[in-house]
């Protein structure tokens, strides 16, 4: 990717100046007087800064209707998210069109600029992965910087000032770390993957958490997996290894092809073998044994994400940056009921 323009924001923060400034300077308003009008010309041709007019029609147009960018259009809970964000804009009069970013930043770019090419009048975002791993988030601070309205859901980005909506994920790990521990269980294994999401770490440090709390952590017993889709056969590996009596997974596919090769293994569920997996998806429910399950609620987390921005559009004057925490539940199944 080429290298990143400078925003109108960051040329006023170099000048000193206010970015209503730098804009009025930069079309010749008669506010602005001759040697200020100068000084900033220079400075953005010294910065090579070009107006982003893809912003600037999208902030002076009004569309009713919002883009959603979501990382994975397979996944159930991102359906379930889409399904909550939908139904609440068509009930508020909006109507939504929905990009894919397949994990890219990339394509989650391209998206952006396909969104805000004046259709759009306000972004929902879930980053990708490889947004979050490599901090490059330029392309949606510029939206920010440009008061282009903008709420991310389930992964955050710190750096971002602008609103997001999440799910309570420390807090979900370790509830169902200790469900595990309630139930005699002492040797529980975490299966992890995507690691360098948000949500991710914060699973892994909520089961971490929880391990200590009853001095049972072992270090051995976290599992890192590439790729999720071939995983199987080292999962068996694992479970004839190591002695785990109960298993939290944090991917719903992860703890399908869990029970799966426990099963093979003639490993009894739940008497001998507990497991609880995440996103209580339409897999968890219809595999079997089913699948104990956390449920992030996806569809309101979506609702509220939609509500949020749309509540921007409508108030462009009044800026919000809070985050909003859906609380998870704890669904139980026959993999850990016993």
């Amino acid at each position: 990717m080429g290298k990143r323009n400078i925003t109108i924001k960051e040329l006023a923060d170099i000048l000193n100046v206010s970015i209503s400034t730098v804009s009025k300077a930069l079309n010749d308003s008669h506010e602005i007087g001759d040697k200020t009008k100068a000084k900033v010309k220079e400075i953005a041709t010294l910065y090579n800064y070009r107006p982003n007019f893809i912003a600037k029609s999208l902030k002076d147009r009004t569309t009713k209707t919002i883009g959603v960018v979501v990382p994975d259009i397979l996944n159930y809970f991102f359906v379930k998210v889409l399904y909550g964000i939908e139904k609440e804009a068509r009930d508020r009069g909006y109507k939504v069109i929905t990009c894919v970013s397949h994990e890219s930043l990339e394509i989650e770019v391209e998206n952006v600029t396909t969104l805000t090419n004046g259709r759009v009048d306000g972004l929902l975002i879930c980053p990708s992965e490889e947004t979050q791993q490599t901090k490059n988030n330029g392309h949606i601070k510029e939206l920010i910087d440009s008061n282009i309205p903008v709420v991310t859901f389930d992964r955050t980005i710190n750096a971002l000032q602008c609103a997001s909506v999440v799910s309570d994920d420390l807090a979900a790990a370790r509830n169902a770390t200790n469900q595990l521990v309630s139930k005699g269980c002492k040797s529980i294994g975490l299966f992890s993957a995507h690691e360098g999401l948000s949500v991710m770490k914060e699973r892994i440090r909520g089961y971490k958490e929880a391990m200590q709390d009853h001095n049972l952590f072992n270090e051995a017993n976290i599992f890192s997996f590439d790729d999720v889709d071939h995983a199987e056969a080292r999962i068996k590996q694992i479970l004839k290894d190591h002695s785990l009596d109960a298993v939290l997974t944090i991917d719903e596919l992860l703890s399908v092809k869990t029970i799966k090769m426990a099963q093979q293994l003639d490993i009894a569920i739940p008497r001998d073998f507990k497991v609880i997996g995440f996103s209580n998806g339409q897999i968890s429910k219809e595999f079997y044994p089913a699948v104990s399950s956390v449920d992030q609620h996806a569809e309101e987390m979506g609702a509220l994400a939609a509500g949020l921005l749309i509540d921007s559009i409508r108030n462009p004057d009044t800026i919000n940056i809070e985050s909003k925490v859906v609380k998870s539940s704890l669904v139980e199944r026959e993999s850990s009921l016993i």
